[in-house]
């Protein structure tokens, strides 16, 4: 037995005897009673009982009342009892019983009731765990005692004044007898700790067994980030020290983060009612988010019991965005952190994970945006090389086909002449073959008209060359333009293309910077208005304790104590020796 549990053994009195009440798990806890709860007494000598302080009248019983038949053939009949001797018989043999002592005991708690008098007592049924028509009363009878082991069942979760619910719980008892009634019943005195811890860790263990079964451990990290990741759902207590830290963080990012805070409990019996209750509420409304950001403050083990339940973990699991945990606790994880996404520690360090994520994605969208410039300007510059270097051969082509043009120009006009020529020879020979034969009206008609034609090409002939001369002329303008409308048409154009390339390259270089600067302008602003110095500039100081605690309110301090009060140029040691109450004007 290793040194907690003989440490409990010793705090209880009853247990070193008994090594095989419990067995060993995570937390050394009780899971297993298998003891009678009433064992058989010894049977009691024929001697008149002692009066016993009890809730009930004091009963006494005459040693003829006690006598017992004796174990002749012919027994004597025995005188009638009446029902006070009755329940002083009982009580006798119930008397061993109620000397054993505090006793650990594993039931379900049922049907309890709180009695609305002026002590306040509860009642409960306390059932076996295998079957629940065995069963005993318990009762309470103080109402501080009462009060505490309801906060203790709320830590653990579990409401014990809800009469319709059923729980398992490991209680710390007293077998004592109810007079009135003659009726044994079980004295509570408070739930067990360690035994409480174990319930737990059975519980946590099936819940991952049937999480795990059912698909729901990997669900919700197989999920696809929205990016940018910044509409977040917060899911906390509104005002809390682990949700102003989280949305603090988020601020200070720099980012334009959207959230949303749905209030929530985070512990005792309301916790989990909540927060399934915000994720229903999340069903309808997931399009206006990118993630769930699920977080509480820092606690004890037994604060964190509603984030262990299967309802809540299923909720997690199938939420349609990635939720991120930060329960505030790092000894073990919690059922809804295994489902998540992702589980951080705190609520500082989830919240610093989704600036993680978004500054990630911004890192990389400006290494894209350097090298797509990078590439752009090695394009632009390829280009510019390439048309710089095919100017020359351009050239020399529009030359060569001006020349090839002029060429062709020269050999149809040459040619035009020589079929004129030869059209006009054929026309002479045939007019000068039919002058002969007709007669001398019709010569000299036809001589008017061959002097007609003779003189038409006569013009012809005479005005070809200044026709050709006209346009020669015009082909060598055209060639003397040509390089000139090629850098105007071709290398203009890109030219202007590239300088206003180059003009929006440097444009949006600029607004970045201009806004970089806006950015560090207005965080300098911000922290020049939360410098101590500019506070101590004005005359505040701060009172702390010397121990670094700061004082905030005069119910901190009691008379005598010392305190350190912090000014501008360094601390004042003093001595508190009155408190006033602030008084309103």
């Amino acid at each position: 037995m290793d040194n907690r549990e003989s440490g409990f053994c010793r705090a209880t009195g009853t247990l070193d005897s008994h090594p095989g009440w419990f067995r060993s798990s995570r937390f050394d806890i009780f899971t297993v009673m298998n003891l009678p709860l009433f064992p058989d007494p010894p049977i009691p000598e024929r001697t008149t009982p002692t009066p016993r302080p009890s809730r009930g009248p004091v009963f006494t019983t005459s040693p003829e009342a006690h006598s017992l038949p004796s174990t002749a053939t012919s027994p004597a009949p025995a005188a009638p009892l009446s029902i006070r001797e009755i329940t002083g018989l009982i009580h006798d043999r119930m008397r061993a019983l109620t000397a054993l002592g505090p006793r650990i005991v594993h039931a379900q708690w049922l049907r309890p009731g709180l009695n609305a008098g002026p002590r306040g007592f509860l009642s409960v049924t306390l059932a076996d765990t295998q079957d629940s028509t065995v069963a005993i009363d318990g009762f309470i009878w103080e109402r501080t005692d009462t009060e505490a082991i309801l906060k203790q069942g709320q830590a653990f979760g579990c409401d014990l004044c809800d009469r319709e619910g059923r729980c398992e719980v490991m209680l710390e008892v007293t077998i004592d007898v109810w007079i009135k009634k003659a009726k044994p019943y079980l004295r509570i005195h408070r739930l067990n700790q360690i035994g409480m811890k174990g319930l737990r860790q059975q519980q946590r263990d099936a819940t991952l067994k049937r999480l795990d079964h059912e698909g729901l451990l990997v669900r919700n990290k197989a999920l696809v980030w929205r990016r940018p990741t910044l509409r977040i759902l917060c899911i906390s207590k509104r005002d809390s020290d682990g949700c102003r830290d989280a949305l603090s963080v988020l601020k200070r990012s720099g980012f334009r983060f959207e959230y949303t805070i749905l209030n929530v409990a985070v512990q005792g019996v309301a916790a989990v009612p909540t927060l399934l209750h915000a994720f229903a509420q999340l069903m309808s409304r997931q399009q206006e988010f990118d993630a769930v950001l699920l977080i509480r403050g820092g606690g004890s083990e037994l604060d964190l019991v509603a984030y262990d339940d299967y309802d809540l973990a299923k909720a997690v699991a199938l939420c349609g965005l990635p939720v991120v945990t930060g329960l505030g606790h790092t000894a073990d994880q919690s059922m809804c952190d295994l489902v998540s996404a992702k589980s951080l520690e705190t609520p500082t360090a989830a919240a610093r994970f989704l600036v993680d994520q978004v500054q990630a994605l911004q890192d990389h969208l400006h290494r894209m945006r350097d090298r797509l410039r990078g590439y752009a300007m090695d394009h632009v510059a390829d280009r510019r090389r390439q048309l710089l270097s095919q100017r020359p051969r351009f050239l020399r082509a529009a030359l060569s086909l001006v020349h090839d043009r002029q060429r062709q120009r020269v050999a149809q006009w040459h040619g035009l002449a020589i079929a004129i020529q030869e059209c006009l020879q054929l026309s002479g020979r045939r007019l000068h073959d039919r002058h002969q034969a007709l007669p001398l009206e019709a010569r000299r008609l036809l001589q008017g008209h061959r002097t007609l034609i003779t003189d038409r090409l006569r013009t012809v002939l005479v005005g070809a060359p200044a026709l050709v001369s006209g346009r020669r002329h015009r082909l060598q303008l055209w060639r003397q333009t040509l390089p000139l409308k090629a850098l105007s048409t071709v290398v203009g154009p890109r030219r202007l293309d590239l300088r206003h390339l180059r003009q929006q390259i440097h444009q949006a270089g600029c607004d970045m910077v201009r806004r970089t600067l806006s950015t560090l302008h207005r965080l300098h602003a911000h922290i020049q208005a939360a410098s101590p110095a500019r506070y101590f500039a004005l005359g505040l100081s701060y009172v702390t304790r010397p121990d670094g605690t700061v004082v905030r309110s005069r119910s901190q301090v009691s008379s005598g104590d010392r305190i350190e009060i912090h000014v501008k140029d360094g601390r004042i040691d003093a001595t508190v020796t009155t408190k006033e109450q602030a008084h309103d004007d």
